[in-house]
């Protein structure tokens, strides 16, 4: 029995790889439309199904039956999966089934050009209200994942597989994975388990407010600091999560990187900090930059450090107020 679960930016066609998956195996395709209507409307009140299409959070609520949103969602799947190969889309779904030895987890994505005119073709959009469906709803995939798993969406380590669109047609794409599919029977075998210690605790570098193991140093004290003022204000953060590569040379060898000190995955935005006076943090401007030119949808700010308490005003969470979309 096969569970193929499909991680997916908004118009990188991952929706229409699913479900053509689906059709090649013979399988059912389960998506959170599917859950809603099968396990948790059923369960949930009028304000709860409401705010089971709005908010992250409400998933770790529990329901009518006690147990949480997110646990009928893992129970269902989990069910459904026994019965037969399946193909999951989204739902975190990369997460629930991780431990299963014959598990495929992919993840599909596309450049911001290609999916900025997918947006603009299939809703009739402006290139502007494109832009910002697309950043709404990716901060929504992301969120959901961090809220309920405490994990970022685009960690490489949670996926066998991450494919770019741009470069296949989805029908390539489906051979692709039902190939894999073939391949890995003979040799089932779950990802590495190391995302998790000898007490059940996830490794990694958020604080534990995420679910995760602060770091064992930090490179600076500046960036002690800034961790302790977002505890103080319950910001869930994470330390230097995400690598980008930054330029290339001819034989396509990273030459320079790019590691953001933050992520604050609250707000889906990257952190840089600095304690040099603006006039030399030329480097890390250059750097910021470049990484917005190679990667649009990215918000990220550099901040100074006589602007930390000023970045939590920016906030709101000196008044408990958690809003905005970016700093």
């Amino acid at each position: 029995m096969a569970v193929v679960t499909i991680s997916r930016e908004t118009c990188s066609f991952g929706d229409e790889l699913a479900k053509q998956l689906a059709e090649r195996l013979q399988c059912p395709l389960i998506h959170r439309e599917d859950a809603l209507e099968r396990w948790l409307y059923p369960v949930a009140d009028e304000p709860q199904q409401r705010l089971l299409q709005e908010s992250a959070k409400v998933y770790l609520h529990p329901s009518s039956h006690g147990a949480t949103f997110a646990e009928l969602i893992a129970a269902g799947l989990t069910k459904e999966a026994q019965r037969g190969t399946l193909v999951v889309l989204g739902l975190g779904a990369q997460l629930i089934f991780r431990d299963w030895p014959d598990a495929v987890h992919v993840r599909v994505v596309a450049s911001w050009e290609s999916r900025r005119k997918q947006a603009v073709k299939a809703f009739g959009l402006s290139e502007q209200e494109a832009e910002r469906m697309l950043r709404t709803s990716d901060r929504k995939h992301r969120r959901y994942v961090w809220e309920v798993f405490g994990r970022d969406w685009t960690e490489p380590d949670l996926y066998h597989l991450v494919i770019n669109s741009d470069g296949m047609s989805v029908e390539h794409g489906s051979f692709l994975l039902q190939h894999f599919l073939d391949l890995k029977k003979a040799d089932p075998r779950p990802l590495s388990t190391s995302h998790t210690d000898g007490n059940g605790n996830r490794n990694g570098n958020s604080n534990g407010s995420g679910g995760k193991q602060r770091p064992k140093a930090f490179a600076h004290p500046s960036e002690a600091e800034f961790a302790q003022l977002l505890d103080r204000y319950s910001l869930r953060w994470d330390y230097e999560p995400t690598t980008f590569p930054m330029e290339w040379d001819a034989e396509g060898n990273v030459t320079m990187a790019f590691s953001p000190d933050f992520y604050l995955p609250e707000f889906d935005t990257y952190i840089e900090l600095t304690i040099m006076k603006q006039a030399y943090a030329s480097i890390k401007k250059k750097k910021i930059r470049r990484l917005k030119e190679l990667h649009p949808h990215v918000n990220i700010r550099m901040v100074y450090k006589r602007d930390f308490h000023a970045l939590v005003e920016r906030f709101g969470l000196a008044k408990g107020i958690k809003g905005g979309d970016s700093v």
